[in-house]
């Protein structure tokens, strides 16, 4: 049983299934960030992924709070759905991407939280979700407490709040 946990955790937590498509709609910055998210959604926009970007969420940095204080609606955009949870940004990524008509998205995270990410805005958006994991550089105590984070939110998103947005 503990080695199928850990096999599980491994799968779903450490070394999820990700990758950037070649071009997106919009590639998506989840709230969370330790300055590996955004890093990486640069790095997709300057290699031409898209030209828009989109921070869902509280800023979590200078340089998000920045950007979104530029927001010009078209290249940067920045939602702030009440209450701040990854259900809730969701919801309001999957209601722009419709208003937009978007079809395909870049979605970057930490690679712990790219699996309940997936679930969720898979729920809220019918196109292609191509999940982009980035790799904080954290402790690993901090690591474990997010593995258990990760558990608990997919469980209570499999069992308890199954539509889009909870």
């Amino acid at each position: 049983m503990a080695v199928a946990a850990a096999l599980a955790t491994v799968w779903l937590f450490v070394l999820p299934p990700s990758g950037a498509p070649a071009r997106a709609d919009a590639v998506v910055v989840l709230s969370g960030d330790r300055g590996e998210r955004l890093a990486t959604a640069l790095d997709l926009l300057d290699r031409g992924v898209s030209r828009t970007l989109v921070h869902v969420g509280t800023p979590d940095s200078d340089r998000i709070e920045q950007l979104c204080r530029r927001a010009d609606g078209q290249r940067v955009v920045c939602l702030r759905p009440a209450p701040d949870d990854t259900a809730q940004e969701a919801r309001a990524l999957g209601r722009l991407a419709d208003r937009r008509g978007w079809r395909r998205l870049a979605v970057v995270t930490s690679t712990y939280h790219v699996t309940r990410a997936r679930l969720l805005i898979g729920r809220c958006f019918d196109g292609e979700v191509r999940m982009v994991k980035a790799a904080p550089d954290i402790p690993l105590r901090t690591w474990l407490r997010q593995l258990l984070h990760e558990w608990g939110g997919l469980g209570e998103a499999l069992v308890l709040r199954r539509g889009c947005g909870g």
